[in-house]
C-alpha cells in the first residue's frame, strides 16, 4: 500500500491527453484536429538521455516520462498538453508489477 500513496503524492500536474480524429473526409483524406479525451493528474519528470544526446544534438526536443493512473486510452502518436506545452508520446509502459500506473515517454513537440 506504500507504493500507492507514493504515487498519489507525487501527481501534481494537470495534464490533457488528446486523439487524432479517425475520420476522412470527402477525398479520403485524414480530417485535421485533435480532440481532447480526458483531463487527469500526472507525474512528470525529465527523460534525459538517448539518442539525442549521443549525437550531441543541441536543438533536440525535450524528453519526459509521464506517470499517471490507468483507465485511459491511450498510444504512441497521442498528445498530451502540459504547462502550455505539448508533448508527443513515444512510448507507453505497463509494468505487472505497478498495477496502479502506466508510464508514457514522450517528446516536447515545437
Amino acid at each position: 500500500m506504500s507504493g500507492a500513496r507514493e504515487l498519489a503524492g507525487r501527481l501534481r500536474e494537470r495534464v490533457t491527453i488528446a486523439h487524432a480524429p479517425d475520420e476522412r473526409d470527402p477525398l479520403g483524406a485524414a480530417e485535421t484536429g485533435w480532440t481532447i479525451t480526458a483531463t487527469r493528474w500526472a507525474a512528470i519528470d525529465a527523460d534525459g538521455g538517448g539518442d539525442a544526446v549521443v549525437a550531441e544534438a543541441a536543438d533536440a526536443p525535450a524528453r519526459f516520462r509521464v506517470t499517471m493512473r490507468p483507465g485511459i486510452a491511450v498510444a504512441p502518436g497521442d498528445r498530451i498538453g502540459w504547462a502550455g506545452r505539448t508533448l508527443r508520446v513515444r512510448a507507453l509502459s505497463e509494468d505487472p508489477a505497478l498495477p496502479d500506473r502506466i508510464v508514457l515517454r514522450v517528446e516536447e513537440i515545437r
